[in-house]
């Protein structure tokens, strides 16, 4: 299964296909925005990951059954539930550093000036 979509830039003016893809024995999602072109995750793939399309993806632009099918091709997948494991898991390092950067500046603000 083949799906080509047309996702928006931010400000509404510029169109990027994104393709959903098995065809090939295995998932493929490619997106031709500057993000895509450089293999990162961009926003527009995001938005099919975690069933989000609205602001991404014009109506107008898009067949609703072929972007709803797409985003079920990625749930088919399992790349739902895992890009959820790994944002949660991203937050909670991204937590943790926080945590540990406070308590790195508070030791070295006392190299001056030592709590008493």
């Amino acid at each position: 299964m083949k799906y080509e979509l047309l996702a928006t830039s931010n400000s509404g003016i510029d169109l990027y296909v994104v393709t959903v893809s098995n065809d090939a024995g295995k998932l493929e999602i490619r997106c031709n925005c500057a993000a895509g072109q450089r293999n990162v995750l961009c926003r527009h793939r995001i938005a099919l990951i975690t069933n989000k399309p609205r602001g991404a993806y014009a109506p107008k632009r898009n067949n609703s059954d072929d972007l709803r099918a797409a985003i079920q091709l990625l749930s088919t997948y399992g790349v739902d539930r895992r890009y959820a494991e790994l944002q949660a898991m991203y937050e909670n390092l991204e937590q943790q550093w926080l945590t540990v950067r406070s308590q790195i500046k508070t030791e070295m603000n006392g190299l001056v000036s030592p709590q008493e």
